[in-house]
Parts: C-alpha cells; sequence; structure tokens
C-alpha cells in the first residue's frame, strides 16, 4: 500500500479543542432581562423563547436571545 504523505503546503493538524459556545443558565436570563422566573416560563412556552436541553438542565444561547429579541422588537 502506498504511504499518504501530507503536502509539505498544508498546516499540520491542531490538536486544540474547539472554543465552547457560552450557554445561559435560566437565572442568568432572567436576570439579564429583569424578569421573573415564571415570566421566563411563559417566554419559553408561548413565545418560543429559544432554549438547549441537556437531559435536565436549560441553557439559553445569548446570540440566539438576542435575535429572538430583536424580532419581537424589530417586529421581523
Amino acid at each position: 500500500m502506498p504511504e499518504h504523505r501530507r503536502s509539505s503546503t498544508q498546516p499540520p493538524p491542531t490538536t486544540e479543542a474547539p472554543t465552547p459556545v457560552e450557554m445561559w443558565t435560566l437565572p442568568r436570563v432572567a436576570k439579564a432581562l429583569k424578569l421573573s422566573r415564571t415570566k421566563l416560563y411563559e417566554l419559553i412556552w408561548r413565545e418560543h423563547l429559544p432554549i438547549h436541553k441537556f437531559g435536565r438542565a436549560v441553557r439559553v444561547s445569548p446570540g440566539e436571545l438576542q435575535r429572538w429579541l430583536e424580532k419581537r422588537v424589530l417586529g421581523g
């Protein structure tokens, strides 16, 4: 079998782990939005505030939260 060699123009493979995506807990989202826990859950169920579930853990992406807020405020 021929041996495959990496071209000298290609960078060496990296072993660094990808940068983790920051995810917020629901208490952090409630604090940032200055809302009660009850109101936050209402927004999740009625207004489809985007969440991610990891087992029993629920997290919110700050980027998705920002886009969701902009869509609601700007009516887009």
